[in-house]
């Protein structure tokens, strides 16, 4: 087994997923929607393996200057906000958009990675930012910022584990153990997030203390995909089709693996 990555965030990786460099992976709630709503007429080559368990949302945020004379979310129309397009900065802005009576056709999108949308804001080349740890609690550890809205409330997911569904199908025995592995680590990581931090230090170079804050933010366990949860994400998807943020109607469903692949693939360790 390789690793490979980092990916600069969820739409990277279902790129590299689709072009077969990688088997598994994890991401928000938003890429295999996009990804699936970008190929009509094509059973989704993404499938769902398991949930996230979701955090409080304080790890997410839309953010401003601390000095910016935007105070509240409704201040935001009209202005340019730096986020990853097709990813959960994108499910937190038009939820929160929402919120207050606005779409996300009513501000100006500075589509730009997860690293460059921080930087056009830090730069002061857009007004605000959507982003997330460590990106996020980096910035609030550096520079004066005000938070107009984080997750809580709208991360209510937290994202999904995904496999390639030509190798995941194939593999059944392997993505059983490599999940069993990945749960087991979580519920150590649990208990003791500052082993976690010191793998952030280490691994993305990070102050110990930006690494902790990441750490305490997280949540490490799984979720099995059952039809509650499915019917979340479909949910999810449904507000980006009614809000005109995909072109068509999309059906979660078709990346969901039969009753069967899931007892094989899923081990009972993961509730």
């Amino acid at each position: 087994m390789n690793w490979v990555g980092p990916f600069a965030a969820g739409p990277q990786l279902i790129k590299a997923l689709n072009e077969g460099k990688v088997d598994i992976g994890n991401v928000g709630e938003t890429p295999p929607i996009f990804d699936q709503a970008a190929r009509p007429g094509l059973i989704p080559e993404v499938v769902y393996l398991t949930g996230r368990t979701p955090t409080d949302g304080t790890s997410q945020g839309i953010v401003v200057k601390a000095n910016s004379p935007i105070k509240k979310v409704a201040d935001l129309k009209g202005k340019k906000i730096a986020f990853q397009v097709g990813s959960n900065a994108q499910y937190l802005l038009a939820k929160a958009l929402q919120e207050v009576g606005l779409k996300i056709s009513d501000i100006q999108i500075v589509a730009s990675t997860p690293t460059e949308a921080r930087d056009a804001f830090l730069q002061g080349k857009a007004d605000a930012w959507v982003g997330g740890d460590p990106l996020l609690a980096a910035v609030e550890n550096t520079t004066p910022i005000r938070n107009l809205r984080n997750g809580k409330g709208i991360n209510i997911i937290n994202g999904f584990y995904i496999g390639r569904r030509a190798f995941v199908t194939q593999n059944l025995q392997f993505v059983r153990v490599v999940l069993e592995e990945a749960e087991k680590v979580g519920e150590a990581l649990e208990k003791n997030p500052s082993d976690y931090a010191k793998i952030l230090v280490d691994e993305q170079k990070l102050d110990p203390a930006v690494a902790l804050k990441v750490a305490s933010r997280r949540t490490y366990k799984l979720k099995k995909i059952t039809p509650a949860l499915i019917g979340l994400q479909q949910g999810v998807a449904d507000f980006y089709f009614d809000q005109k943020v995909i072109s068509r109607k999309i059906d979660i469903k078709q990346g969901i693996l039969s009753e069967l692949q899931y007892k094989a693939s899923i081990s009972d360790n993961i509730k």
